[in-house]
């Protein structure tokens, strides 16, 4: 029982320390999604991208035919 106290002294402060801090570094990386793509539509709308369809609704921005690949930003020329 005693061996038992002691992992748990050992092991367990450390590992609340980490998921907190995942926790806390998780949500700041959703904020900062939003931020990227939010910029990525102003700066296609301020650059005139060809192209470029803006979504209704405060949705990500489309480039016809480049939003199957997966990638958020427009293709290189």
């Amino acid at each position: 029982m005693q061996d038992m106290l002691v992992q748990i002294g050992n092991y367990g402060f450390p590992m609340v320390v980490a998921i907190y801090l995942l926790v806390r570094v998780e949500k700041k990386l959703d904020a900062l999604t939003g931020a990227i793509n939010r910029l990525e539509q102003v700066l296609a709308v301020c650059l005139k991208v060809p192209g470029f369809v803006e979504s209704s609704g405060g949705g990500e921005a489309v480039f016809p035919g480049y939003a199957e690949t997966g990638h958020a930003a427009a293709p290189a020329p």
